[in-house]
């Protein structure tokens, strides 16, 4: 009796913690998924806007056609793009398609990991989907329709965020499952106090019930034989 109550008692605390660690874990992965996306997807519309290129911060300042630093804040987790060096930290490239679906000859300064080839191969893969933002491996794309009837494509390493997101992820998910087994050990071990209690109440009820009934029992035999001598006479 006591053992089944505390099985239970385990399998509820467990089943509990459970379902708030995946809310929870669930809640806060996916916030920190979108995170990725949006900061990703500011940096190629700043990269779009310009031509598939960094802006030049270093502009004059009389120069209104080129973009500000306050123009986009929040890109790449930063509050605000105030450095020059944001260029050398980021890794992209881009290839223009034609409006024929031919592609053009690719712009790879800006990373070393892959060629003109794959750059091809990337922007056949975009053409042949219908969306014009996505994820192609670690690389998040964007497509920007230009004037000429051309469209320009700019693809952003995301392999670091993704890196940290994926980290983030399995810590979460190792740190719950750490959880839910100590949970599970600490109410099997307190779970004998917690219902102690109850089962002290159903022993003295069960008890009750059968002095009651024995005590009930014995009248009742008497009145019964009572009757049978009744009717026999």
């Amino acid at each position: 009796m006591i053992k089944s109550l505390r099985i239970r008692f385990t399998l509820t605390a467990i089943a509990s913690v459970f379902l708030v660690l995946v809310l929870l874990i669930g809640g806060m992965n996916i916030v920190n998924y979108n995170k990725v996306v949006m900061d990703n997807d500011r940096v190629l519309e700043m990269l779009t806007q310009n031509g598939g290129k960094f802006p030049d911060w270093q502009a004059p300042s009389s120069d209104s056609t080129r973009a500000r630093p306050d123009d986009f804040p929040g890109i790449g987790g930063r509050d605000r793009i105030d450095s020059p060096e944001i260029g050398f930290e980021i890794r992209y490239f881009s290839v223009v398609v034609g409006s024929d679906g031919t592609v053009g000859l690719p712009d790879t300064q800006r990373i070393y990991a892959v060629t003109s080839e794959d750059v091809q191969e990337y922007a056949k893969e975009v053409i042949s989907k219908s969306s014009l933002s996505g994820f192609i491996g670690e690389y998040r794309y964007k497509c920007a329709p230009q004037t000429d009837g051309t469209t320009l494509i700019v693809f952003l390493d995301c392999g670091p965020s993704l890196s940290n997101f994926r980290n983030f992820l399995r810590i979460s998910v190792v740190t719950s499952l750490v959880g839910i087994f100590l949970v599970s050990i600490i109410s099997f071990l307190v779970s004998g106090r917690v219902v102690k209690p109850v089962v002290e109440s159903y022993e003295k009820q069960k008890r009750f019930i059968t002095d009651a009934g024995h005590e009930i029992k014995t009248p009742l035999a008497i009145i019964n034989a009572d009757a049978d001598v009744l009717e026999m006479d």
